[in-house]
């Protein structure tokens, strides 16, 4: 109550933190539990965001492509990407607004000023059960059942931690089935959509 004193701002921030962490639509329930099983640090909650919150996943996308070209960026230059995707309208920059900030209160980004960031240093992975929920939670947020390995390990989305190579050896999840197509292209598949 005193980090948030207005009590409409607890009421949203309520609901946000129940459909990640109390009560996830059925399809993340098992991922949802899989995490609670991790220590709570930033990739965990980062890959429940991004699992819950397509736009999430859409402002870390924007953010990490950009931060890309430049360590430093402004509020201005992702609102403007987020515009193109879902259309200038004010709810887009008040929703980019606020995830920008939990960006900030996880400490992947580094305010520099009024809506002006620094992209904070790589986070290095060293927990690897969180691997196979990465690559699940990436692969719904695209909205898909498969992805190529390659193209998870490198997702703007996942800017904010180094993620070496994952190899089907780390991968150990029941919904999770390693492929590969020829010689070279591995790919990750949803085996199925409920526990």
């Amino acid at each position: 109550m005193e980090e948030l004193p207005g009590k409409d701002g607890r009421r949203k921030t309520f609901t946000v933190i129940n459909r990640i962490w109390v009560s996830p639509s059925e399809e993340l329930t098992a991922l949802r539990d899989d995490a609670l099983k991790l220590k709570p640090d930033t990739i965990v909650h980062w890959v429940m965001c991004m699992a819950a919150y397509p736009f999430f996943a859409s402002v870390a996308e924007v953010t990490g492509r950009l931060s890309s070209l430049d360590d430093r960026l402004s509020k201005h230059q992702i609102i403007r990407r987020l515009y193109e995707k879902y259309g200038d309208r004010e709810i887009v920059e008040r929703a980019g607004r606020h995830v920008l900030r939990t960006f900030v209160e996880l400490g992947v980004l580094i305010s520099k000023g009024r809506g002006l960031y620094q992209k904070a240093e790589k986070i290095q992975i060293v927990n690897k059960p969180i691997l196979p929920l990465i690559v699940e939670a990436t692969i719904r947020t695209n909205g898909k059942k498969m992805m190529p390995v390659k193209e998870i390990a490198h997702k703007f989305a996942l800017f904010p931690f180094r993620l070496h190579q994952l190899s089907h050896e780390i991968i150990d999840n029941d919904r999770i089935e390693y492929a590969r197509h020829g010689l070279d292209k591995e790919i990750y598949i949803l085996k199925n959509q409920y526990r």
